[in-house]
């Protein structure tokens, strides 16, 4: 059921497409640019109105839930079918013109790359054990369809989920997809048409990318920017892994395009819908990830300071950061609500170490969590550590990039003046600036500037290296900045103006092939064809074990991945209403509360925190022989019942 899912998402996206491009005075933008970001926007509003109507139609068909994309779509295209275009400027010379033949080129070189490998990985399994979660969350929302019901930062009382700090927008996404295959016949446990949507998210990352670089206006940006947020470390998971970093990512990168865009002076046309359009990206931002409490703040903050020393319209600029302000806070009101009633930001159902403080199993996760940290609270090896992520590109360049911009603009004003004012309008410093701010908010996070107590963020970002791929990514706008300014910068020497355009077009078509190629080299490197079937094998196997065991049988995991496809109801080992096992000391007790639960299997995943604590805690001594039989599917250590 895939190709239904497909075009119910490309009737969207060319709904929005078309809604954005009519209306250029929300985003005034050129016209591809809008274009661009209508398209990026299509998993928001997909994600979004499933989650509307199971808020005012609680248990709604699935085929409602299925079809309300293509619908939704469909009204745009026929609404805005006969609303004349706006007014856009066009070049006559765009064929003739290297840039835009280097650009179509590099264009070509990336999609040789990208193509085949999100084809090849829209036909694999899910071996995520987020993304696993993800859609068991999603499989949960489905079941009754009602928003008040959905599992969330809490979990579920029955422990079979986990609390999710993140928000419902991602799952509401997965839930989007999941539906067709229920109505298709497989049930909400296929993954398939997930899995196409998934590598929808990393078409739609670029999208935002060429939105955010037509709406800098600095020529060859719109290029450069997809080209280069493609190096981020970890990038190609999202297609690989099915992981919510491509979903994230695009909300902060149309956020800064919203953003971009007030500058222009068309914006003080439509402060209502700009004020809207700043809601609704400051609380899909949020909701991507719970790391953007942090990181919307870091975009926010610098725009609003550079907009006021820039002299933009005071009330304009209050106005847009009061709008994102509003949708950052009701994108965060799971986290608020937490806080509120557990007095911890990520709720008391999250963190498997604090489930598990007080008991013999906090050891192992302290261990195992020192070892991944390994010397990263130490801030040269943390350095040390993210630079050789990426090898530098783009990291050290953004560096030196922001470390030139400074000199390079007194030598550029000075040059200025000796030249009667006639190259100053060829560089917007302004958007340099902006990249500039964003990319040294990031880099004080890496260096440790906001840690506070138990919330060591620059650490973070060595035990999970996806928190730290928006530094890589910023770090890529500042590059794609320096690069797409670089050939007019170095015009020094006395030439006609038509001559300076003339080489300085084919130079930057130069660096757009050169960027073209060692991107296409980084993802080739970067994106490996391989299976991804592990929690396939794992549950198969699980199921074919547990399917003689008595139709009460539960099995307890140590793993959020196993849910999902799992035919037998998991709990999770880590939930707070597992707490009692974790904290049962005694034996033949704790093999009593398993069976007052029903638990007749049991899922470890070997070198994780059970087996960190090391072999004396409880839970390993009850699952040897005889009470259960081990059958090994590495990683994952299956136990079986096998006494009454």
């Amino acid at each position: 059921m895939s190709i239904p899912f497909l075009i119910g998402q490309l009737v969207l996206a060319s709904g929005l497409a078309r809604f954005f491009y009519v209306f250029d005075a929300i985003l005034p933008i050129p016209p591809l640019g809008r274009i661009a970001f209508g398209g990026a926007t299509t998993s928001f509003f997909t994600a979004s109105l499933l989650l509307l109507l199971t808020l005012v139609a609680p248990g709604l068909p699935l085929a409602a839930h299925a079809s309300a994309p293509f619908i939704v779509g469909l009204a745009l295209l026929v609404a805005l079918w006969k609303r004349p275009p706006p007014q856009d400027p066009k070049s006559p010379h765009t064929l003739r013109d290297p840039v835009a033949l280097a650009s179509a080129a590099a264009i070509l070189m990336v999609a040789c790359i990208i193509v085949p490998r999100v084809w090849f990985y829209a036909g694999q399994l899910t071996g995520n054990s987020d993304a696993m979660q993800y859609l068991a969350e999603a499989q949960q929302l489905l079941s009754h369809r009602s928003f008040f019901d959905a599992s969330g930062i809490g979990g579920l009382a029955d422990g079979s989920l986990r609390g999710d700090p993140h928000g419902l927008l991602w799952p509401a996404y997965n839930a989007s997809a999941l539906v067709w295959s229920s109505l298709g016949g497989a049930g909400l446990n296929d993954e398939m048409v997930a899995r196409v949507a998934f590598q929808l998210t990393f078409i739609s990352y670029i999208a935002a990318g060429a939105a955010l670089g037509s709406a800098a206006r600095v020529r060859g940006l719109a290029i450069l920017i997809p080209l280069l947020i493609l190096v981020v470390p970890l990038l190609p998971s999202a297609s690989i892994d099915g992981n919510r970093d491509a979903f994230r990512l695009t909300a902060l990168l149309l956020l800064c395009t919203s953003l971009i865009a007030q500058w222009h002076n068309g914006m003080r046309r439509s402060g209502g819908a700009a004020a809207a359009l700043g809601v609704a990206l400051g609380g899909w931002a949020m909701q991507g990830h719970a790391l953007s409490i942090l990181l919307v703040p870091l975009i926010v903050a610098p725009w609003t300071l550079l907009s006021v020393a820039f002299k933009r319209p005071y009330m304009r600029v209050a106005s847009i950061t009061a709008a994102v302000a509003l949708g950052f806070c009701l994108g965060g009101l799971q986290v608020a609500m937490a806080f509120y009633k557990t007095g911890s930001l990520t709720g008391d159902n999250v963190d498997a170490a604090q489930v598990t403080a007080g008991t013999l199993y906090a050891h192992g996760i302290e261990l195992r969590e020192a070892a991944r940290v390994g010397e990263g609270a130490v801030l040269a090896s943390r350095l040390s550590t993210s630079f050789a992520r990426d090898g530098g590109w783009p990291s050290i360049v953004a560096l030196v990039v922001l470390f030139a911009m400074i000199p390079c603009y007194f030598v550029w004003r000075s040059s200025t003046r000796n030249n009667s004012g006639t190259q100053s309008a060829t560089i917007n410093w302004h958007i340099g600036a902006m990249f500039a701010g964003w990319f040294l908010g990031q880099t004080l996070l890496l260096l440790g500037a906001f840690d506070a107590g138990h919330y060591n963020l620059s650490s973070w970002t060595v035990l999970n290296a996806r928190y730290a791929m928006q530094f890589y990514m910023f770090a890529a706008l500042l590059v794609a900045w320096g690069t797409a300014i670089a050939p007019v910068a170095l015009a020094f020497a006395p030439a006609s103006i038509l001559r300076r355009e003339s080489s300085g077009r084919m130079a930057l078509s130069l660096a757009i092939v050169v960027v073209a190629i060692a991107t296409t080299t980084i993802l080739a490197k970067r994106w490996p064809y391989y299976s991804t079937s592990g929690y396939q094998a794992v549950t198969k196997q699980l199921n074919a074990l547990t399917a003689s065991l008595p139709p009460t049988c539960h099995i307890l995991a140590e793993d959020t991945g196993i849910n999902f496809l799992a035919q037998r109801p998991v709990l999770q080992l880590y939930s707070k209403y597992m707490r009692d096992l974790l904290v049962e000391r005694d034996k033949e007790q704790l093999l009593h509360k398993l069976d007052q639960r029903d638990i007749c299997a049991v899922v470890l995943y070997s070198g994780l925190y059970v087996d960190m604590a090391g072999p004396a805690v409880p839970l390993l001594e009850l699952l040897a022989p005889p009470n259960f039989k081990m059958h090994n599917v590495d990683p994952w250590r299956i136990y079986v019942r096998t006494t009454p």
